[in-house]
């Protein structure tokens, strides 16, 4: 890859708000001729005085337990390759399955259909067909989930609903039996694995026994933790703006303490937050069959608590922020690191971050972002999931002087070590103006 830097079009990318407050995004950097995932983005530095300066030395250490054995990672051309070879029926026939009579395809285990006031065509509802069937063929192998005696679905009368709306948002909502979404051919991965976390939605209804509601936080984590959807977890900075809110964003409160969904709030912030807390979880003994379990009880929180003996308090009490701050976030700043940055000569471009791609991912899918303190030239990151390896690196800013174009100068290879980003200079790059 050539040192340069490039400008890409903000027609092409999805617009980095509040200084990355809204996580999840993607970058299609047409100069990179692939797309660069976006994730752990965090909230803005905010003031950290609700968090512990001294962390307790006396607590044991708790060894991270990284276990990637039962992901299910993709790449863009094997999601093709397995999407192509879905048989889809098309039954010829309207039928109201989607609030509105309209056109319906058959998987296997899938029913897929359109709400008519929805403008979806032909060709992009075989799309979700296929995606959604890759989607809850790996879902069933990522849970281990019997799908006859787990969710019930024995013979096509059975098969679950897929509503497809034609937006192309990359939206979702899960339900009994049905869920809707909103997949864009032109990011199919991310099409994939927001199917693979509605799925796990539906299938979450079916393992409930009871009308007692899983928590929201638990809901939400467990679904992004199924979907297998790559992305660091966050700092104790941006765990700190996420809770007392950042820069006119929302205050969330600790994680622990989501337990119902607040429509005036905006979700999609919380999704790296609250893996973050699971992740606290599974580091002191939660596996994914744990989880499952925890879903199926009659009390899931209880559940969660008798098979995490090892961590020193509840649940119940970790939604006091003072000892979710003690506790959780001292375990998080046990997993963070620093890394040193040079940054390019960036005449009338506000640097944001540095974005990091595994050298042997031609596809840019396990990409990750960590945010720039241009101050210190430092940039802090939680090393909890970063995997060891070599990875390009490339600087990202906005040229708002120009249009508002951003801007990727890279790219550099560096190798990761035990978590530990190597000191990265990009002030020798050329600038392609």
């Amino acid at each position: 890859m050539s040192n340069v830097s490039y400008q890409i079009p903000i027609g092409y990318i999805c617009k980095l708000n509040n200084y990355f407050m809204a996580l999840n995004k993607t970058i299609l950097a047409t100069a990179l001729l692939s797309v660069i995932t976006v994730s752990g983005c965090g909230g803005s530095d905010s003031s950290d005085e609700s968090i512990n300066k001294t962390p307790d030395t006396t607590k044991p250490e708790v060894k991270p337990t990284t276990d990637t054995s039962n992901q299910i990672k993709l790449s863009l051309a094997e999601l093709n390759g397995r999407m192509n070879s879905v048989d889809v029926l098309d039954l010829n026939e309207q039928a109201n399955l989607c609030d509105g009579e309209s056109k319906v395809l058959k998987t296997k285990d899938l029913t897929i259909s359109y709400n008519p006031s929805n403008n979806v065509s032909d060709k992009d509802l075989d799309l979700a067909a296929r995606l959604s069937q890759v989607a809850f063929e790996d879902l069933i192998k990522r849970t281990k989930l019997n799908k006859e005696e787990d969710l019930n679905i024995r013979a096509v009368d059975d098969n679950w609903t897929v509503c497809v709306k034609g937006d192309k948002t990359l939206n979702g909502t899960g339900d009994y039996e049905k869920f809707t979404f909103s997949p864009d051919r032109n990011d199919i991965m991310m099409s994939y694995l927001l199917a693979k976390h509605e799925l796990f939605h539906v299938a979450a209804f079916e393992l409930k026994q009871d009308n007692i509601a899983i928590p929201h936080w638990f809901n939400e984590a467990t679904a992004e933790h199924f979907a297998d959807r790559n992305e660091l977890l966050v700092t104790h900075k941006e765990m700190n703006a996420f809770i007392n809110g950042s820069d006119g964003e929302d205050a969330y409160g600790v994680p622990f303490a989501i337990d119902t969904f607040d429509e005036n709030k905006h979700y999609d912030m919380a999704y790296e937050p609250i893996s973050t807390a699971l992740n606290y979880l599974i580091d002191h003994g939660l596996s994914d069959a744990d989880m499952i379990e925890a879903i199926k009880s009659h009390d899931p929180i209880k559940t969660i608590d008798d098979l995490t003996e090892n961590k020193p308090y509840t649940i119940e009490k970790m939604k006091s922020e003072t000892d979710f701050n003690n506790e959780v976030v001292y375990w998080m700043k046990n997993n963070e690191k620093t890394v040193k940055i040079t940054p390019p000569a960036h005449d009338g471009v506000t640097l944001y971050g540095l974005q990091l791609s595994p050298v042997n991912d031609v596809d840019y899918e396990d990409s990750f972002f960590i945010e720039f303190d241009e101050a210190s030239s430092t940039a802090l990151y939680n090393a909890r999931k970063l995997v060891d390896g070599k990875y390009y690196t490339f600087m990202i800013g906005m040229n708002e002087s120009e249009g508002d174009n951003y801007v990727a100068y890279g790219s550099i290879e560096i190798e990761v070590k035990n978590g530990i980003i190597p000191e990265v200079d990009f002030s020798k790059l050329p600038i392609k103006k």
